[in-house]
């Protein structure tokens, strides 16, 4: 399947905003800016992420390292939008589970583009993954919980794990606790909906602040 966008220039983009940095790219020793934007003729509202070549992607973007693990792909900017066409492939953007999977620019010359001023610095280029933006998209929690929404979160992360293929022994042990926990989390945010109070899921929204 052939992405939307390619080969897009500045010219064909217009910032409208920035969104805060994403706290779990800060546990890769990673930085991002998000933002969202259009082309030219206003069709499109996307979200765009900037990998920011920091240190840690200064190394993979130039090349593997004998160091890096035979069964796991290092560079965070494949991994991410391998995921994406995956996940696109199999339907989950056309029926509207995840955002829509545009593309991607890499080796962005940043300084051809004023908005990007805080990668002017950087040794390597930063890459682009381009995503549907959704506006006034809410976490999902007491305030505005229905009973089905748990539910179809796990529908919907069981359709994401069958769209990775064949797993290895290693993984197949990672997505057996993962599913545990969000079992563990389907049963119980509804119990702390009827006491009108995070208890038994508190973790599952602080515990990584």
């Amino acid at each position: 399947m052939a992405d939307l966008f390619n080969d897009v220039k500045p010219f064909d983009v217009v910032f409208l905003e920035k969104f805060e940095r994403v706290q779990v790219l800060r546990r890769f020793q990673g930085s991002s800016s998000w933002k969202t934007l259009r082309d030219e003729s206003g069709k499109w509202t996307l979200l765009i992420q900037y990998l920011c070549a920091n240190q840690l992607f200064q190394h993979h973007d130039r090349g593997s390292s004998s160091h890096d693990p035979p069964y796991r792909e290092m560079n965070l900017f494949i991994r991410e939008s391998t995921a994406y066409r995956r996940l696109k492939a199999k339907g989950l953007c056309n029926r509207g589970d995840i955002p829509d999977f545009y593309g991607t620019i890499t080796k962005i010359k940043a300084t051809d583009w004023p908005d990007l001023h805080m990668f002017h610095e950087d040794k390597l280029p930063p890459n682009a993954i381009l995503i549907e933006y959704i506006p006034n998209m809410q976490q999902m929690d007491l305030s505005n919980f229905l009973e089905s929404y748990p539910h179809r979160f796990r529908d919907i992360l069981c359709e994401i794990h069958k769209a990775r293929g064949a797993l290895a022994s290693r993984q197949k042990i990672w997505v057996d606790k993962e599913m545990k926990l969000v079992d563990y989390f389907v049963k119980n945010l509804p119990e702390d909906y009827k006491d009108g109070k995070l208890k038994r899921v508190w973790d599952y929204y602080y515990e990584y602040i």
